[in-house]
Parts: C-alpha cells; sequence; structure tokens
C-alpha cells in the first residue's frame, strides 16, 4: 500500500497461496478436470490466450475450453507468451472493455 510501511518484503501469489512449489501448482491444474464446471458456466466469458504460451499451450487450455462454454470467446494474441497480462497491459486492458460492452 502506498504510504504504509513495509515490515517484510513482498510475497508472490504463489507464496500467499499457502507456499505451494510452482510444480505442485502445475500437478494440480493439469490433472484437474474443469470440464463440468466450464459447462455450467450461464454468462458470456471472454478466454485470452497468448500463442506463445511455452507453460500453458493453447490448444490444450484455451482451445478446449472455449469448446465447452456456451457463450465463450477467445481472443488470442500471436506472439505472447504465458503472463501476457504482465508482459503486455495496454493491450489486453484495452481489449477487456470492448469485451464488456459487446
Amino acid at each position: 500500500m502506498v504510504g504504509r510501511p513495509r515490515s517484510e518484503p513482498p510475497t508472490t501469489a504463489i507464496q500467499d497461496a499457502g507456499r505451494l512449489t510452482p510444480a505442485s501448482l502445475s500437478q494440480a491444474f493439469s490433472a484437474t478436470d474443469f470440464t463440468g464446471d466450464l459447462k455450467a458456466i450461464h454468462v458470456p466469458v471472454l478466454v485470452m490466450h497468448g500463442e506463445d504460451d511455452q507453460i500453458v499451450p493453447i490448444h490444450s487450455s484455451a482451445i478446449k475450453s472455449i469448446k465447452l462454454l456456451r457463450s465463450g470467446t477467445l481472443k488470442t494474441y500471436p506472439g505472447l507468451p504465458h503472463g501476457m497480462c504482465q508482459t503486455h497491459p495496454d493491450l489486453i486492458n484495452s481489449d477487456l472493455p470492448a469485451f464488456i460492452r459487446s
């Protein structure tokens, strides 16, 4: 927070999530079947994915997810990596309001 002194260094989201290791998080995400959850969503959903994501390949995640959503829109980003929200925030942030308005 601005203006508030820190007594400890900031933590990452992974550290805040119960000190799970990246390997255990990856295992949990890759072994969990979200099919039923995705089919149960009844509101419009924007799926955004970088086409050069080397951590979560687009064909094993976004492409499969969009087929399960009743009202899904897939927005892909050529050449963008995993973490594109941090590496290209202006691009991502401009697409979100456009989806909401649609």
